[in-house]
């Protein structure tokens, strides 16, 4: 038997994981949840405010891999022309006119 690290009752860890500190209780997890989360983002501050970052990351990453996408496409030409047919049904909507709402109170 082993004490919550969050409500300080006693419990049994499972046998798949004997390092278990906190129950099995949903306030005690959720408790866990809250608390992970906050130091997460204290470790990764900069993760969620700069959008720049992840742009300059994925640049470089395409940069590093050319022949991904092209490689990619090759060896997936179902889902190539599943983007092919959405493409053109999208720019088909899209050349269409808005309908106009017209009030009959106008006339």
């Amino acid at each position: 038997m082993k004490n919550c690290v969050i409500c300080h009752r006693q419990f049994s860890p499972s046998k798949y994981t004997p390092r278990q500190s906190i129950c099995m209780r949903k306030e005690c997890q959720n408790k866990q949840k809250q608390i992970y989360a906050t130091n997460w983002r204290k470790d990764n501050l900069d993760y969620f405010k700069n959008r720049q970052n992840n742009r300059e990351a994925s640049r470089i990453w395409r940069l590093r891999n050319p022949d991904y996408y092209k490689k990619y496409r090759k060896k997936h030409p179902e889902l190539k022309m599943k983007n092919r047919e959405y493409v053109r049904k999208y720019r088909k909507k899209s050349r269409q006119p808005p309908m106009a709402y017209v009030s009959k109170d106008i006339f």
